[in-house]
């Protein structure tokens, strides 16, 4: 989390943006908190708590849908000007070809609006589809931008520039996230130290209600636990197109990997009914 600190982070603004830490929101939260900063807009993350799981379900439109969409609806609490929630449509994947997002993830943003507005919430929602796939700043994804220009009050040149250094900013975090996997797998080849790496979609790892601690319970018990998304994947291992699930594709990958590997040990968290 040291990695995300910045953009979890409150920055104060005349006017306040509220971003969802919620669904493949996760995946994209330096891009995303660095395009609306850049933009000279106040940003606050909206992030779960420890309430929040029990305020979705009362919320949610079914009572048996999965955990991160009781998430999505159990975060909105906090009072801001405008809320930016993105339909994510697909994600790339540093290490291979990427894939789609979950069809709840992508109606998340029209349903948890109708949710808001049931409950007397007027807060004006900007819900850009976005598409990864091709890269962090392709022109699908600038062109999606440039359609919410005049909600923004923004210029075009302004949200090309905004679109790059969030891009920067994403990359940089994947980075940092690679240079810690590279580290954690030498540490424990080194000092005979299990390695579990975690995967799963990843707004279910790496959201502390839905993984139910046990990143932490992993560490408490001797051995190193890292997320898939910190995990290098070598170029060899087969791009699995049939998977066209992003998380789900490299979660299938990662597993490949840590096996050819030989001490490393995949573990699948999971929070849904559909699998």
């Amino acid at each position: 989390e040291e990695l995300l600190a910045p953009y979890l982070a409150e920055t104060p603004g005349e006017t306040d943006v509220g971003i969802p830490y919620v669904g493949a929101l996760h995946g994209y939260l330096p891009w995303l908190t660095t395009l609306i900063r850049e933009l000279g807009f106040g940003v606050r993350v909206l992030r779960s708590g420890t309430d929040t799981l029990a305020k979705g379900e009362e919320r949610c439109f079914s009572y048996d849908s999965c955990a991160p969409a009781k998430v999505a609806h159990g975060v909105f609490d906090e009072s801001v000007d405008l809320l930016f929630f993105p339909k994510i449509l697909d994600a790339d994947d540093p290490d291979g070809n990427g894939g789609k997002t979950c069809p709840v993830e992508i109606a998340m943003p029209e349903v948890v609006e109708q949710s808001l507005r049931s409950r007397g919430v007027q807060t004006p929602i900007l819900r850009p589809k976005l598409s990864f796939q091709s890269g962090l700043s392709n022109p699908t994804l600038l062109a999606a931008m440039m359609e919410m220009r005049e909600k923004l009050g923004v210029s075009a040149v302004a949200l090309m520039r905004a679109t790059r250094a969030a891009a920067a900013a994403q990359r940089r975090v994947r980075s940092g996230l690679a240079r810690i996997g590279r580290e954690t797998l030498a540490y424990g080849a080194e000092h005979d130290v299990p390695v579990v790496v975690v995967v799963g979609e990843l707004n279910v790892i790496s959201d502390r209600i839905t993984n139910a601690g046990i990143p932490a319970i992993l560490k408490q018990n001797g051995v190193l636990a890292l997320p898939m998304d910190c995990f290098p994947i070598p170029s060899h291992i087969p791009p699995l197109p049939k998977m066209v699930w992003a998380d789900a594709n490299r979660a299938l990958r990662v597993a490949v990997a840590a096996r050819e590997r030989g001490n490393v040990f995949p573990l699948l968290l999971s929070s849904f009914g559909c699998g």
